[in-house]
């Protein structure tokens, strides 16, 4: 037994089962040797640690780090305090409930045994779930050269876009490749990641294991604030909080974030969300590189009127797309939408706008485009007066047309990504028929 160990076992750090407000759950996906090395795991423990656990809460952090010194990658687990300021390395011994050596992030398994650790050794009334790495939206796309053996069997080969693949190049001084795909919780030394169908299948688990959702899913990584993981997520977890765009290195504001907490434990989940969206805007506010910031809260129990209000536009767009007029009208709608770092993901609600204000008040696609702008803004839906979009923040002129949640939106004549058929979001709506149909053109 390591002697931080024995030392939290003696103290009672670990397995008391104190039934608390919130437990604030970081699973932290720090092997990425060069690749992501400017995301420091260790600088967002040091921001937790300005506020710590307290009798009310639980920062628990589970953080799979590579070390460049001797060039391997353990996991340890935390129980962030707020002791020993300043000194950070015995800070870090003292936090450290247990080493539980290389593990795979991007294994499903390995998340789900990190959320079962902490519901039965930190209770809560509330559960807020964090994923901390990169994250490449619905294209469950990943920079690795090879073909992953799926866990079910068979074997998963696609192709990485060369945003991904640059965007990752540029962060480090290798070149990446033709890839499989995957989403989020990217493990260098495994060459492995977490795809957005297992993330579904990691919150279920989670779902079972609380008895209930969890209240904040939070991804403190690039690109995930899609609609299309919404629909995802939505049976599991009350409240989605991530970026439409890239997030610099820094990534959240973790100190800022937690402090509400501290100060008032019952806080509720809404208000918080809206406190850690403030807080990241806070953090970039006054940056000088002029980051494309953006950070949003989504309710996703208000999502079934956004999914039928697409349904709804998606069948009109099939058949506007057929008339020549409407079509050059589309099209047009859809380039001179807010587009994010990957030219493929575009602000649903500036491309309803865009469509609105081309066609006639009286139209069938203005009031389609009407109604989904309605739904996704905040004060509208259909949810009991819930929003959808509970608040959203955006720090630069360059993303001055977010509103909060992105769509895959390809342009004419590209391909489809692999796998996209198989999103929960393409079952209940024509979205991806009309993108078959837009592509073709």
């Amino acid at each position: 037994m390591c002697l931080s160990r024995l030392i939290n076992k003696i103290l009672g750090k670990t397995g008391d089962r104190v039934m608390k407000k919130t437990t604030f759950m970081v699973y932290m996906g720090g092997d990425n040797g060069s690749v992501l090395s400017q995301l420091d795991v260790d600088k967002d423990i040091m921001e937790m640690r300005t506020v710590g656990s307290d009798e009310s809460l639980n920062i628990v952090v589970q953080a799979d780090k590579w070390d460049k010194r001797s060039g391997e990658s353990t996991t340890r687990r935390y129980l962030v305090s707020n002791n020993f300021q300043g000194v950070e390395g015995l800070a870090q011994m003292m936090d450290q409930v247990d080493n539980i050596g290389p593990t795979n992030t991007g294994d499903p398994n390995i998340l789900i045994n990190f959320i079962d650790w902490c519901v039965d050794n930190y209770p809560a009334d509330r559960y807020v779930l964090v994923l901390w790495n990169h994250g490449s939206g619905p294209k469950d796309e990943t920079p690795y050269r090879s073909i992953f053996v799926d866990r079910s069997g068979g074997t998963k080969e696609t192709s990485i876009s060369s945003t991904v693949r640059n965007e990752l190049s540029a962060l480090s001084n290798n070149t990446y490749d033709v890839a499989e795909t995957k989403a989020i919780l990217f493990d260098d030394t495994s060459k492995d990641f977490i795809s957005n169908l297992e993330l579904a299948a990691v919150l279920k688990h989670s779902y079972d294991k609380i008895g209930g959702k969890v209240s904040i899913l939070g991804f403190d990584a690039c690109m995930m604030q899609m609609l299309e993981l919404a629909a995802e997520c939505a049976p599991y977890a009350d409240k989605m909080i991530g970026s439409e765009e890239i997030e610099p290195g820094d990534g959240w504001n973790y100190g800022l974030a937690l402090r509400d907490l501290e100060n008032n434990p019952s806080i509720s989940t809404t208000e918080l969300c809206i406190r850690i969206v403030n807080a990241y805007a806070e953090e970039y506010a006054s940056s000088p590189f002029g980051e494309r910031i953006t950070l949003s809260a989504l309710n996703l129990n208000a999502i079934q009127d956004v999914l039928e209000s697409l349904d709804i536009m998606a069948d009109t767009l099939i058949s506007e797309l057929r008339v020549f007029d409407s079509r050059d009208k589309i099209i047009a709608a859809r380039n001179d939408a807010q587009a994010m770092y990957d030219t493929d993901y575009i602000d649903i609600v500036d491309f309803a706008i865009n469509l609105r204000n081309r066609f006639p008040v009286s139209s069938r696609i203005n009031m389609a485009a009407s109604r989904l702008i309605s739904s996704l803004s905040p004060g509208g839906g259909a949810a009991g007066g819930s929003s959808f979009v509970i608040h959203e923040v955006s720090v630069n002129y360059d993303t001055k047309r977010t509103h909060g949640v992105a769509i895959y939106h390809p342009m004419v004549h590209a391909s489809i990504t692999p796998f996209y058929d198989r999103l929960r979001m393409n079952s209940v709506t024509r979205w991806k028929e009309y993108l078959d149909l837009y592509t073709s053109l």
